[in-house]
């Protein structure tokens, strides 16, 4: 037992005997709610160095803290946490992103420097101011807090602003960061590849990632509604909403805020359960059509019409049909 991580893993129950086997006090640690290291935590830290990372999900989800020479050892531990193989860390993350409040374990990474080793993009965003009242580092943890323990939907939630820090411009009316959405999503893109995580949730953060700038105005137009649903796969826009919400909840936003999101959804879900034509193969004719009607064979400039014809139509669904569309082919072809 001398080599287990922590005194409460340390301990056994012999049947024959109906007794608990107890070498290193786990028991009474466990009574004063400390995570300890079995004998030298350095020691345990060093057989295998995905301990510290455990260390704090423990203490997190367990409601112990961690005590004092096992927390000393997490940041002379980091070389060997440094060679622990992605796929655990990455389990290690979800398993601390399922918690009640990640943003604790996020923290104690940070201090330990746990955190600079496994996503260090997060920290570029640490004392950069996001808006006058807070940086971009917080804002995101702040955000994973609000949303609901889905790991991968607040993983997300950790990156969706990342771009951020790299993008701040302080004006004299605040802050902005022009373009951060398309920076987030290569970052995150690299985070997510590191994490090795699978394409299919690479590609679920990267949708929510791109698309989580919502059309959110006072008086939202039908077309608005529908050129946003036009970039959206409906199989995220749930979770995409909810992120919004966190992230609305982060910045201090008002409730009216949170109110528009809400007329947002309905209005989406009204829309799609309409067969609101939204993408170019949803038009009521297709590229043949197109070359036949202009006598051309060329495959680039049949997207693009297509492309004009699917804003057309975006602007006014009612136009989805053969005869105007038709006629709207001959009109731009003639331009």
């Amino acid at each position: 037992m001398r080599h287990r991580d922590f005194t409460i893993n340390a301990m056994a129950y012999d049947p024959v005997t109906n007794k608990l086997i107890d070498p290193f006090g786990g028991q009474k640690d466990l009574r004063r709610k400390i995570l300890r290291g079995v004998d030298d935590p350095l020691s345990r830290f060093m057989e295998d160095g995905l301990r510290p990372y455990r260390a704090i999900r423990f203490s997190l989800t367990l409601d112990l803290r961690i005590e004092e020479k096992t927390w000393k050892a997490i940041p002379l531990s980091l070389e060997k946490a440094r060679a622990t193989s992605w796929e655990r860390i990455r389990d290690e993350i979800l398993k601390i992103l399922e918690a009640t409040k990640p943003s604790k374990a996020f923290e104690m990474m940070r201090k330990t420097g746990l955190l600079a080793l496994v996503i260090p993009e997060v920290l570029e965003g640490y004392h950069k101011k996001d808006s006058p009242s807070g940086d971009v580092y917080h804002h995101l943890l702040d955000t994973v807090d609000a949303a609901p323990p889905l790991p991968l939907l607040r993983l997300a939630c950790l990156l969706h602003d990342i771009g951020k820090a790299e993008l701040r411009k302080h004006l004299q009316t605040g802050y902005e960061s022009d373009a951060h959405q398309r920076v987030s999503v290569q970052m995150a893109d690299v985070i997510t590849r590191r994490l090795r995580l699978s394409n299919h949730q690479r590609r679920y953060i990267h949708e929510l990632l791109k698309n989580h700038d919502l059309p959110l105005q006072t008086k939202l137009r039908g077309a608005e509604v529908r050129r946003f649903l036009s970039r959206v796969d409906p199989k995220v826009l749930d979770d995409l909403l909810i992120l919004s919400k966190a992230h609305s909840k982060a910045s201090g936003a008002d409730a009216a805020e949170a109110r528009r999101i809400d007329r947002l959804r309905e209005k989406s879900k009204q829309m799609l359960s309409e067969d609101t034509p939204l993408t170019v193969s949803q038009l009521a004719i297709n590229g043949e059509t197109v070359k036949r009607i202009l006598g051309i064979r060329e495959g680039a400039q049949v997207g693009r019409i297509l492309g004009q014809l699917m804003e057309i139509v975006l602007e006014e669904p009612a136009k989805n049909n053969p005869h105007d569309l038709a006629r709207l082919v001959e009109e731009i072809g003639q331009s």
